[in-house]
């Protein structure tokens, strides 16, 4: 792998063109805040609009920074929530001409509850048609690919629909293999989300994580910056809360993350994992001599 490097990724990321974003910040002090969180590469994603992407394009490139257009698609009836990322070398009116292709209503621009009519599966497919990168959001929380059914889900986990899935609680389940301590895996999840979950809920979230490392699929992290901790809407606070370090060329492009999640085993490593830039440690240590 001579010559690429670990880049320092948030690939769902809400401006202030998110409805649900909750404060009246400017794209100089969201940009800012990327910066202070050290990324290096980023997807602006906001709920089914195209309208913050060329701002921060352009501070992103002004500051060093690789910024990926894209956009979050809420689908059909199950309200199942998809990130579609383009090439960097596209701005927003290819978003906007996504959006129209798979008929979002302008009137409902930048609202998570506006959908599009089409099957999640519809979604994927045109998207990859029109060039995206296609991961499930948070399949493993509110609005993931567990609010489908189990054939579904397997169905959506192949790499004919999506590259990649986002988790989000993913110490949680990895803890509860380990001890089955249901009380403590409960805890975790009130303190992450500020109220209980239904343990039903829980095991939907909790086996649609595992049908997802069965299929063996790349999961990332990514920060869906909330405004503040357990809250739901968007803001400065969460940018960078959660990342993935992804090992590319010192220029990123779409193909060359396609790339690194066909070899994820050793090109992708989520925060979880690893929370110091990976190519900072050796791979292989000396353990004797003799």
């Amino acid at each position: 792998m001579v010559g690429l490097r670990w880049k320092k990724c948030d690939f769902h990321l809400h401006t202030m063109e998110s409805k649900c974003y909750t404060a009246d910040d400017t794209p100089e002090k969201w940009i800012d805040t990327v910066v202070e969180n050290d990324l290096q590469c980023i997807a602006v994603t906001d709920h089914n609009s195209y309208k913050g992407i060329d701002s921060i394009v352009e501070l992103g490139r002004s500051r060093g920074i690789t910024v990926f257009p894209g956009v979050e698609v809420t689908c059909d009836s199950s309200k199942v929530h998809i990130l579609c990322i383009f090439d960097t070398n596209c701005m927003g009116d290819k978003v906007r001409d996504f959006l129209s292709r798979i008929r979002i209503d302008s009137n409902l621009i930048g609202k998570s509850e506006g959908c599009t009519d089409q099957s999640i599966f519809n979604v994927c497919k045109e998207a990859k048609e029109y060039g995206a990168l296609v991961i499930a959001a948070h399949i493993d929380e509110f609005n993931g690919i567990s609010e489908l059914s189990a054939v579904a889900q397997n169905k959506i986990l192949s790499r004919e629909y999506i590259d990649a899935v986002q988790v989000v609680n993913s110490l949680a389940w990895e803890n509860y293999k380990k001890d089955k301590n249901k009380e403590a895996l409960f805890d975790i999840l009130k303190t992450n989300y500020g109220k209980e979950i239904s343990e039903a809920q829980v095991e939907q979230w909790r086996k649609t994580y595992e049908r997802a490392q069965q299929a063996n699929i790349p999961m990332i992290a990514s920060s869906d910056n909330p405004s503040a901790p357990s809250e739901a809407r968007h803001g400065l606070w969460g940018i960078g809360n959660r990342y993935t370090w992804i090992k590319m060329e010192d220029e990123p492009t779409l193909e060359g993350i396609r790339q690194a999640f066909l070899s994820s085993d050793t090109r992708v490593v989520m925060d979880s994992t690893y929370d110091r830039i990976p190519e900072n440690d050796p791979e292989y240590w000396i353990k004797s001599v003799s």
